[in-house]
């Protein structure tokens, strides 16, 4: 089902929108996949893959469908929910569950129409660039805090 802009616009001043952000190590550098988006919300910083879940759809369907579509990427090994984050900005009210997996080789990456760039890179290293030049949006801080603290205890 499909809902025209203006009446998700209406919903949206009255509802929080479920929403999946993914977590993707590289398995054996550690490093996550972030992207560089070109549109609002968050235009120009940096993201984790993810977006809203539909109805219907759970956690772990709406992570691969936002993977596929965002970057192109579906031979990820998904391992569980670390936790989630709420946040407010503008008109937006969203509540994301942070979605970890796991990638054994660096795979090709298609970006779709929302993102301009991606990089890999360690959580250390994107949450201490937070504070420095790379633009990455607070709550994109969060989620790598968390899902990096999740992935750490997993043994491979």
């Amino acid at each position: 089902m499909f809902v025209e802009q203006k009446e998700y616009d209406s919903i949206m001043k009255v509802m929080p929108i479920p929403c999946v952000d993914i977590m993707l190590f590289l398995q054996y550098t550690k490093e996550i996949l972030i992207l560089k988006r070109n549109q609002e919300p968050g235009k120009d910083t940096w993201w984790t893959p993810g977006g809203r879940i539909w109805k219907g759809e759970t956690v772990s369907q709406a992570g691969k469908r936002k993977m596929q579509e965002e970057a192109g990427i579906t031979d990820c090994t998904y391992y569980g929910i670390s936790g989630a984050v709420e946040f407010f900005e503008n008109q937006y009210h969203t509540i994301s569950v942070i979605l970890v997996a796991n990638i054994k080789k660096r795979p090709k990456i298609k970006l779709d129409k929302n993102f301009s760039d991606f990089i890999w890179a360690t959580p250390e290293a994107l949450i201490n660039s937070y504070s420095c030049s790379m633009p990455i949006h607070y709550c994109a801080v969060k989620i790598i805090t968390i899902g990096n603290n999740f992935y750490r205890r997993l043994k491979f």
